[in-house]
């Protein structure tokens, strides 16, 4: 379980690319003629997860991925109100979001993320969270890890490498748990 005054990492980039899906379309909220409708779809989003995760102590984390797919300037926008209403972020738009939590994972004691990498980084004192299909979260620590994929986390680079990608240059998960 993760301890309420456990520090969290929140992976941004899958809010932001919800908060693009979500808002894309017409101007909902201007300020000043500019157009404020993605900052506050991200603001929104990153304040239900939240309440749903009962963060206390958290920093978002904004990485190259976050800036991707065109939207940069936006995401700048999002950053500069987040950090101004207290939340404190990390903003790297030349790392990725795996060279960030490397840094900052041994200090954490969760990270919310759907990216299926940052599984690497469960230990038993942190945990891994990630949204599933019953609008829940799943929790992955290091044995849960260990279960479900049936290698140990500081295997999965290992193991997604070998298991995503192109159909014909992929091999199953039984043949990659083998081979690990």
């Amino acid at each position: 379980m993760v301890k309420d005054t456990a520090l969290f990492l929140i992976d941004s980039t899958s809010l932001f690319r919800k908060t693009h899906e979500a808002f894309i379309g017409a101007p909902l909220i201007l300020d000043s003629g500019r157009d404020k409708t993605f900052v506050y779809g991200f603001l929104k989003t990153l304040l239900a997860l939240r309440r749903d995760l009962h963060i206390n102590a958290g920093i978002v984390l904004i990485s190259r991925e976050c800036c991707a797919e065109g939207c940069e300037e936006k995401v700048k926008d999002a950053a500069e109100l987040t950090e101004e209403i207290g939340i404190p972020i990390i903003f790297e738009n030349n790392s990725s979001i795996i060279d960030i939590c490397q840094e900052y994972a041994p200090n954490a004691g969760a990270i919310y993320s759907e990216n299926e990498a940052l599984v690497q980084f469960a230990r038993q004192d942190l945990c891994i969270l990630r949204g599933n299909e019953s609008k829940g979260y799943e929790k992955l620590h290091w044995d849960t890890v260990r279960r479900k994929y049936g290698v140990a986390p500081n295997r999965i680079a290992t193991f997604l490498a070998l298991t995503t990608g192109r159909k014909d240059s992929v091999i199953t998960r039984n043949q990659a748990v083998r081979l690990i």
